[in-house]
């Protein structure tokens, strides 16, 4: 079982596994791209939300700035 998978099965794992830091790189990339754009840039924004989140609903709105 890899470190992913002990993880989504609540086990112990190893959060500093190069998967986990590609996650939070890339989530970190992200959010500087998300506030970047301005608050009624919607749908660039909403890009960004569905590519952090895997999905989102309908009318999501979150303030920038956008902290981890």
């Amino acid at each position: 079982m890899n470190e992913l998978e002990k993880c989504m099965a609540g086990e112990w794992y190893d959060c500093h596994n190069a998967i986990f830091l590609e996650y939070k790189n890339n989530a970190r990339n992200l959010l500087s791209q998300y506030n970047s754009f301005a608050y009624n840039q919607t749908r660039e924004n909403t890009e960004v939300l569905k590519q952090l989140f895997g999905s989102i609903g309908e009318n999501v709105s979150v303030g920038i700035p956008y902290y981890q």
